[in-house]
């Protein structure tokens, strides 16, 4: 079985394998159609992101975000990444960036993902903070961008662009105490079946705060840390947009730490899912528990198809992966698994937007805008 690992803890070797893994897939043919945009595989993922957000309207969550496939929807997105880089490479495997604990910008501190021969560091005010150090500097020439958020008005810069830390709102990562509190919350999911905190109200809709829940805690909606959220804004720096990194956009693939990011995001869900083996995905798709078109436990997942739903990748271990912190053995998962999966196969949703949503792509939490 694959083992992600700590980032912190992989040799400056296999640091510099993955790395290099994902400049070769840079240079990899994309696999879309040339009407995306997409000039190489590794912009494959990039375009899939912007188009899940893209997805998003004042009704309805889009594919990926703001709704509860969230985590699912990434979980594949991440995993498909990961095998593309072992095709390159069959020796690496997608690290996570535990932010709790290696949360300084400073690459010289021991455990720092902002080394050159990972990620590289921060940008440099004096050049638009674009990334000057490591092997996705705009100065190596490997490392260009193609597809930006325009959607948003994000600049054409076809630099790497960062801000670690530099955010007036957002200068600290999740803390781990931030984490514990997300962890103990249950339900996965409410209705009504999305993030509502930052809609604004609309004929026939009034925007509600969002709901406790798991996935909206995790993903930065609600509660203390706005976890998922707050990395992203973390690394890109800036304000609203303005002299914001590339991980502030839609387009926040761009940057790589985007992949580690969300493994670690991925980690702490299967944790979860190992502390709470009682606790079912929702919504089922079944009886009053009908959430949006892509969002239901077997609902066909945009891009992908009919046999990839949030169903198919609630056990990560059949997926061929686990992590290096495990607390549960396969058979134990499955075991669980196989109780919290046992709704019935529903009729997908077929709930329509009607219009685009609006700002803002990753922000804070409520109780954190608050403060």
């Amino acid at each position: 079985m694959n083992i992600r690992r700590n980032q912190a803890r992989l040799s400056k070797v296999d640091r510099q394998a993955f790395a290099n893994a994902v400049l070769r897939l840079k240079k990899q043919s994309s696999r879309l159609p040339p009407n995306t945009g997409s000039m190489n595989r590794y912009d494959d993922y990039v375009w899939t992101h912007l188009a899940s957000m893209k997805s998003m309207s004042d009704l309805a969550p889009g594919w990926a975000h703001e709704g509860p496939a969230f985590l699912p929807w990434h979980r594949y997105f991440i995993w498909q990444f990961e095998l593309d880089l072992q095709a390159i490479d069959p020796a690496v495997s997608l690290p996570y960036w535990d932010w709790t604990v290696d949360n300084s910008p400073d690459p010289s501190i021991v455990g720092s993902p902002w080394t050159d021969e990972f990620m590289g560091g921060t940008g440099d005010p004096a050049e638009n903070f674009e990334v000057v150090t490591g092997s996705f500097s705009g100065n190596n020439g490997q490392w260009t961008l193609s597809l930006f958020d325009d959607d948003e008005n994000e600049p054409h810069n076809p630099n790497l662009r960062r801000g670690l830390g530099n955010n007036p709102l957002v200068t600290q990562l999740p803390t781990s105490d931030q984490v514990i509190a997300c962890q103990q919350e249950v339900p996965a999911y409410v209705a009504p079946w999305r993030a509502f905190d930052h809609l604004m109200p609309m004929q026939g809709v009034q925007a509600v705060p969002t709901k406790p829940s798991f996935s909206n805690r995790l993903e930065g909606w609600y509660g203390s840390g706005s976890i998922h959220n707050r990395v992203h804004l973390w690394v890109a720096g800036g304000a609203d947009g303005i002299n914001s990194g590339s991980m502030y956009w839609m387009s926040s693939p761009n940057d790589p730490i985007f992949f580690l990011h969300h493994c670690n995001i991925d980690r702490l869900w299967a944790q979860w899912q190992a502390a709470h083996p009682q606790e079912p995905y929702h919504p089922t798709g079944a009886g009053n528990e009908i959430g949006p078109s892509g969002h239901n436990l077997n609902d066909a997942m945009h891009p992908w198809g009919v046999a990839v739903t949030p169903s198919s990748v609630l056990n990560y271990h059949a997926l061929g992966y686990a992590y290096e912190d495990d607390k549960i053995s396969l058979a134990d998962f499955t075991a669980a698994l196989q109780v919290r999966t046992s709704a019935s196969t529903p009729k997908p949703s077929d709930a329509k937007a009607t219009r685009r949503r609006s700002r803002p792509i990753f922000a804070l939490s409520a109780e954190d805008s608050e403060k």
